[in-house]
């Protein structure tokens, strides 16, 4: 069957939708990714709470669709809840590398700090040096 204007109108058609997606039609990916990707964005913004890497995990959810759609059972689910539980997994890992991230750049000014902070105690005169050690 040739994909021409009415397209849209055969991809409101579920099973009809995700056999052209399982065949890697561009069309079908277009009209998934225009209907779902703003509420995707919505909860995977909700979890890493920055823009920036809510855009790269849809991106991510959008590659895991098309390389893994043939895996998708519409028995199981309908493809937007199997599309919530990619998003979610993917936004969750993302922000626990975003708290990694950020915890070792804490622990790094920590330690750039710390030898700032020796190096000014080492310039005081013996006087104010035991003073510090009390």
């Amino acid at each position: 069957m040739s994909l021409s204007l009415e397209a849209p109108s055969l991809f409101n058609n579920t099973s009809f939708l995700i056999s052209s997606l399982k065949q890697k039609n561009l069309r079908s990916f277009e009209f998934v990714y225009d209907k779902y990707s703003t509420p995707l964005y919505s909860l995977i913004a909700g979890i890493v709470n920055n823009p920036f890497s809510a855009d790269i995990v849809l991106e991510r959810v959008f590659k895991i669709l098309w390389t893994k759609v043939a895996c998708f059972d519409e028995i199981k689910s309908s493809l937007f809840t199997w599309m919530i539980g990619i998003a979610r997994k993917e936004a969750l890992i993302e922000k626990k590398q975003i708290e990694h991230r950020l915890q070792k750049d804490h622990e790094n000014a920590t330690v750039t700090n710390m030898s700032s902070l020796s190096h000014l105690i080492e310039e005081l005169s013996e006087p104010c040096k035991s003073v510090l050690k009390l």
